[in-house]
């Protein structure tokens, strides 16, 4: 499985998350969404409305990431946005 992030991603990334005490939560949550994306931990769900297509996972009770997935082939790339 393939992951890249956004520009979007990446500067909320530096505001909230970096040199934080979730990096560490966020870098673990991401190693298990890479092996197993829909694991019941992650609370990995659809999103509706305006995100419509898109999905996320929590890392946090506060902290969740929206990704959608660019490659519907079993080798999968996910977009962290």
């Amino acid at each position: 499985m393939e992951i890249a992030f956004s520009d979007s991603f990446k500067k909320s990334f530096k505001k909230r998350i970096k040199s934080t005490a979730f990096e560490s939560d966020f870098w673990l949550k991401v190693e298990k969404f890479i092996e197993h994306p829909f694991e019941s931990s992650l609370r990995t769900h659809k999103l509706s409305g305006k995100l419509k297509g898109a999905w996320r996972f929590s890392v946090a009770y506060d902290i969740r990431i929206v990704f959608i997935s660019q490659n519907p082939s079993p080798q999968k790339q996910y977009l962290l946005i």
